[in-house]
């Protein structure tokens, strides 16, 4: 009982780090959207607690071709039993399988650099202004005219938020960001992410022990972060700094 609840809530404060444009409760769900991203996050519905008493799957239908988006399901340990398997039965397609990993920031800190030794500028501010989110766009190679798009999502987060960005210190070019989001004695770490031609530097390792940091000066002693099952390199880093696997969870897209 105690891991289901901590499942539940871990997903709905994982949510809140990436609100969306139009949300529409469902019961104990909760149905996204924000057509002029891509992102699954902002795109699906969050299936946390038990099934509506209504007929949830015409629901979501219609919420989603009113924005001109397809239906996606968040399926997680906190999802209701039963439910991934009445999807897939409806030919619903399996997409990017990923883990919630999580950490006591002191162990993030023990564990962090304890100094800058890297010849790279640190920089840390409370909103995502236009050079960090170019930074952001460029980074994760994201289209540029979905810019905006992600400037509003970033102003709509409602917890305390740390915009972190490590420049090189002559060119002043970006090597990686990242972002800190504190809700209560938690804080999520989200858009942490390198620049290709920085990686394997130490570079994220020393960014995640700053922003570590901040979360602990903010009151937050536990983290969480998303981290896609694919992705090893990050998984091998992140597990280095002392985070553990919680859960996995990935989506159910409507086939086209």
């Amino acid at each position: 009982m105690m891991k289901a609840h901590l499942y539940s809530m871990l997903d709905r404060k994982a949510a809140a780090t990436w609100p969306s444009q139009y949300n529409q409760p469902l019961d104990q769900w909760l149905l996204r959207a924000t057509p002029n991203l891509t992102s699954r996050r902002a795109n699906s519905v969050l299936t946390v607690g038990d099934y509506p008493a209504e007929d949830w799957l015409e629901i979501a239908k219609n919420f989603y071709g009113h924005h001109g988006l397809l239906p996606r399901f968040h399926i997680s340990t906190a999802s209701p039993q039963g439910l991934d398997e009445q999807l897939t039965q409806l030919g619903y397609i399996k997409e990017y399988e990923t883990m919630l990993m999580v950490a006591d920031c002191d162990t993030v800190l023990s564990r962090s650099p304890k100094e800058n030794s890297l010849p790279f500028e640190f920089s840390m501010q409370q909103k995502a202004d236009s050079y960090w989110t170019n930074a952001f766009m460029d980074i994760e190679q994201f289209e540029p005219h979905r810019t905006p798009a992600y400037q509003q999502m970033m102003q709509r987060i409602a917890g305390s938020t740390a915009f972190a960005a490590v420049q090189h210190p002559d060119t002043k070019e970006y090597a990686a960001i990242g972002t800190a989001v504190r809700e209560g004695s938690w804080a999520g770490l989200i858009n942490i992410a390198t620049h290709s031609r920085f990686r394997r530097q130490g570079i994220a390792g020393h960014m995640i022990g700053k922003l570590a940091i901040w979360c602990q000066e903010q009151g937050a002693d536990r983290l969480f972060l998303q981290v896609m099952a694919n992705n090893e390199p990050a998984q091998r880093l992140y597990v280095r700094l002392g985070f553990d696997k919680a859960f996995d969870y990935h989506y159910r897209s409507a086939p086209n």
